[in-house]
């Protein structure tokens, strides 16, 4: 296995600002574009834009970066490299505490700036909708488009974390030692800035938490799950209105 190189902050600000910047101009420019042009509806314009101009592509980087880091080229080397290994009890024990833990923070945070709002002039509650997508469920019949989900949510997840906590994080780990997970949450969470203020705030817990706990067990699987437990039984309950 190749010797890994440390990632600087400023490394790491170059590695997380390119998806950044994509998911910018994909949320402001293409998705509008798309809706207006082609007639396509909002959310499957997030599909369509936000699978292939940003999550396809750091999925796709996340291998190409084993591939240019490493002589031994397999499936095991692969998931060597990107920590994704065997999950036991424990590890299963830390995605229920991360998941209760970021749910609650969410909850509380929701909780004070409704509180502070009904207070502290200037204070609003915090919105859930991202700017970009307004999406309240597929109508009566059109349930089976969750189908264009599916692919859409594999890339999202396994290109994220691969990216993020996979390739990225061992690495900031050699620089930042146990800060490494400060420095990559708070990355992660400007990456989500096309999502809006209120957004970010609320997903701070998970932004901040899943890192920790991550590095702490040295499995990116916990990541994995982890994003995909929090994310996407939400948007299975919202497509089909049950929420």
């Amino acid at each position: 296995m190749a010797q890994l190189k440390p990632a600087s902050l400023r490394l790491s600000f170059a590695l997380f600002i390119i998806p950044t910047l994509l998911l910018i101009v994909t949320t402001q420019a293409v998705m509008p574009w798309m809706e207006k042009q082609l007639g396509i509806a909002n959310v499957l314009t997030w599909f369509l834009a936000g699978g292939i101009l940003v999550f396809i592509p750091i999925f796709a980087a996340s291998i190409i970066a084993f591939k240019a880091e490493n002589k031994v080229q397999t499936v095991e080397a692969f998931c060597h490299r990107m920590r994704m290994h065997p999950m036991n009890r424990e590890d299963w024990k830390w995605v229920g505490i991360g998941l209760l833990s970021a749910g609650l923070g969410s909850f509380f945070l929701l909780l004070i700036f409704t509180q502070l709002s009904n207070r502290v002039p200037g204070f609003h509650p915090l919105s859930t909708e991202a700017p970009f997508l307004h999406f309240h469920g597929f109508g009566p019949g059109k349930e089976w488009m969750l189908v264009y989900w599916v692919p859409f949510f594999f890339f999202n997840i396994f290109g994220e974390e691969l990216w993020w906590r996979g390739y990225i994080l061992p690495r900031q780990e050699l620089h930042h030692g146990r800060y490494a997970w400060l420095v990559n949450g708070l990355f992660w969470t400007i990456f989500h800035i096309s999502f809006g203020l209120d957004l970010m705030i609320l997903l701070s817990p998970l932004m901040l938490i899943e890192p920790w706990i991550v590095q702490h067990r040295k499995n990116t699987w916990i990541g994995i799950w982890m994003h995909a437990l929090f994310n996407g039984p939400i948007f299975i309950a919202l497509a089909l209105n049950w929420i």
